[in-house]
C-alpha cells in the first residue's frame, strides 16, 4: 500500500478534519432522515382519527348484538349512535351555541329569506322578540 505524502495533490489524501462521516453527505443524509420521521408522523395522525372511527363502530356494533336488532330498528340505531358525539368533540362556545339555539328557532317558525335575515341579525344581538 502507498502511503501518502500529505501533499494537496495527492488524490488519495483528504484535508485534515474531514474524514468519512462528515461535509455535505452527512448533512444530507441528516437532512433526508428529518424529511421521513416528518412524513412519518404526518401520515400517523389521520390513523388516530380512523381508530376513533373504528373503535365507535365496533362498540355500536356490539350494543346493536346486544339488544337483539336486526333490519331498520338496527339500521336507526346504528345511525343515531355512529352520529353521537364522543367524549372526544369540543364543546360550542357561547357564540356557537346562540347561533345553533337561534336557528332552531328560526325553524319552528319557519321563517325564510329577508325575514330569516332580520330575526337572525337580531337574535344574535340578544334583540329578537318572540312572535
Amino acid at each position: 500500500m502507498k502511503k501518502s505524502s500529505g501533499s494537496i495533490f495527492d488524490a488519495g489524501s483528504r484535508p485534515e478534519g474531514r474524514g468519512a462521516g462528515t461535509g455535505p453527505r452527512k448533512g444530507s443524509i441528516w437532512l433526508a432522515t428529518m424529511g421521513a420521521i416528518l412524513v412519518a408522523a404526518a401520515l400517523a395522525q389521520p390513523a388516530a382519527a380512523e381508530n376513533s372511527q373504528q373503535t365507535k363502530m365496533t362498540t355500536c356494533n356490539a350494543d346493536a348484538k346486544t339488544r337483539n336488532l336486526t333490519g331498520d330498528d338496527r339500521k336507526a340505531f346504528m345511525k343515531t349512535c355512529l352520529s353521537a358525539s364522543g367524549g372526544d368533540t369540543k364543546p360550542l362556545n357561547s357564540q356557537q351555541q346562540k347561533m345553533k339555539d337561534c336557528n332552531a328557532e328560526a325553524k319552528t317558525k319557519k321563517l325564510a329569506g329577508d325575514e330569516r335575515k332580520k330575526f337572525m341579525s337580531d337574535c344574535l344581538k340578544g334583540t329578537a322578540s318572540s312572535k
